[in-house]
Formats: structure tokens, C-alpha cells, sequence
């Protein structure tokens, strides 16, 4: 469930102003994830638009690079934080304006990012790192949920966090649609629905 930035206990925790347009990343720091596009995002944008600031919450694999990474780097707009418990996970997702989902090429054939939907629930709009030609990709598209770009593009991405920084009024737009879609099509009900859709349609032969 969405959680306003005055209202983020997060803000408080990590010591970060409230005055800022954030761009979060939550989760697996991964070999299946593509986070050396978010910190070259995150370069194009440092002087370009110096309220953009990128937060990175999560561990895993490739953490270690990721901190020899930024080690050599200036990083006024990056911030990297550890893995937050379950319970805080509305605060984690609400802590952006604008979530990230980063995949390597192909990823998309076998697994989907479950954080894609608790991105959506909060009601921000998300920029997904994704195969074009992926069932997500077509989804958050044409659902108004955000933007997706090909893995390994951070022009792009950049673009894209550029865009709804510079149009905060459609970034507004994208969240509450991203909100919509989960509470039209994602509830336990919903789900239930067609589940039980599916196992009338096997016992009637359909």
C-alpha cells in the first residue's frame, strides 16, 4: 500500500531529505540483474538534474562489486542500503516517486520480478530494465504503469527517470493507474476468480 514521503519512516532511518525526487531500487543485487545500468543512470543524470537521487536497497551476489563500484565514483546522487525486514516492505517500495525493475537479457523467458506488482501497489510508476518482447513489457506499456527499457540501455533509462522528474503531473498519473491495475486485477479475490475459472473450464472439458 502506497506510503507518503512525510508519512516514510524510512526518510528518517537512512537520513535522507524528503526534498528530493527518488528513484528506487529494491531488492536481489544480483548475477540476474542488471545494476551496473542503474549506477551509469544515475552518472548521466548527476549533473544534468542533481535532485534526481538514486537509492539502491538490497544485497546480494554481485553487492560486493556493486560497492567497488561506487567506491571509485562520486556519488552525491546514489545511496545504497541494506535489505530491509518483510514488514517494512510498503516504506521500501513507497520510498521512491519512480521504482526500478532491472533484468539481464533473457531473464524474462524463465522468471518474471515479483517486485514489479509491490512496485505497482504502492502507486508509483516503474521503469522496467526488461526484454521488449516480454509479457511485462507489453503490460506495463499499455497498462499507463510506466516505461520499460532493454537491458543494458542506461540512455535510456536515464530518459525515462529524466522525463517523470521534468512531468512530476504524469508521473502522479502513472502511479494511480499502477495502483488501479493491482486492485482491479491483482487482489486475492481476483486471483481466486480465475483460478477457479480455470479448474471449471479442465472439469467441463473446455
Amino acid at each position: 500500500y502506497p506510503i507518503a514521503k512525510e508519512d516514510n519512516p524510512l526518510f528518517q532511518k537512512f537520513k535522507l531529505s524528503t526534498d528530493y525526487f527518488y528513484v528506487c531500487y529494491a531488492g536481489n543485487i544480483g548475477l540476474l540483474q542488471n545494476i551496473e545500468t542503474i549506477v551509469r543512470a544515475s552518472e548521466l543524470l548527476r549533473e544534468k538534474a542533481p535532485d534526481i537521487k538514486f537509492v539502491l536497497i538490497g544485497d546480494g551476489a554481485w553487492k560486493p562489486h556493486l560497492d567497488k563500484i561506487l567506491a571509485k565514483m562520486p556519488c552525491e546522487n546514489i545511496y545504497c542500503f541494506p535489505m530491509q525486514p518483510m514488514e517494512e516492505i510498503a516504506a521500501v517500495y513507497s520510498l521512491g516517486d519512480v521504482g526500478l525493475v532491472s533484468l539481464k537479457p533473457d531473464i524474462t523467458r524463465f522468471a518474471l520480478p515479483s517486485k514489479t506488482w509491490d512496485i505497482l501497489a504502492t502507486g508509483r510508476p516503474v521503469i522496467c530494465e526488461i526484454d521488449q518482447f516480454s509479457r511485462l513489457s507489453t503490460l506495463i506499456e499499455k497498462g499507463h504503469c510506466g516505461y520499460s527499457v532493454a537491458p543494458g540501455d542506461a540512455e535510456s533509462m536515464a530518459a525515462r527517470v529524466l522525463e517523470l522528474y521534468e512531468h512530476q503531473a504524469k508521473a502522479h498519473e502513472m502511479g494511480q493507474c499502477s495502483r488501479k491495475y493491482i486492485e482491479t486485477c491483482l487482489t486475492r479475490q481476483r486471483a481466486m476468480e480465475h483460478y477457479c475459472g480455470r479448474l471449471y473450464a479442465v472439469h467441463k472439458g473446455v
